[in-house]
């Protein structure tokens, strides 16, 4: 006679929430990862002509409105490239909270590093992390 020894698994619960983080603090991150990932090969910035009127910075591109920061990388062997705009920032900043809770945590808490910084990016272009 054998015995069942799994346990039930046990219910839980799901909370969403949400949390507004600065621009500021986001646009932080952001430098902080194309200053120091070491998996990126190369960046191009992409904006309109309009972005030289309104006296912005190149941190500011991927936050506005049809503009990006293409990045390029190699995976593989293969050079790959990626965009880092506003819809992909907001993609990232979804998937570090869901997925990378304690990353997202110290962030928001005010404690960011090269190595959040990286997740986060990783984030915002592939949806989680895949290079280690």
């Amino acid at each position: 006679m054998t015995t069942n020894t799994q346990q039930p698994t046990e219910k839980q619960f799901t909370v969403p929430f949400k949390i507004s983080i600065p621009y500021s603090q986001v646009k932080a991150l952001v430098k902080l990862a194309l200053d120091d990932c070491y998996w990126i090969d190369a960046v191009r910035y992409n904006y309109s002509p309009a972005f030289y009127n309104k006296g912005l910075s190149r941190s500011d591109i991927p936050f506005l409105e049809g503009c990006a920061i293409t990045i390029f990388y190699t995976n593989d062997g293969e050079s790959i490239s990626k965009d880092l705009n506003i819809i992909s920032i907001q993609s990232g900043l979804t998937a570090i909270a869901s997925k990378y809770y304690s990353s997202f945590n110290s962030f928001v808490s005010g404690e960011p590093n090269v190595a959040i910084a990286d997740i986060f990016l990783q984030c915002c272009l592939f949806g989680s992390i895949i290079f280690n």
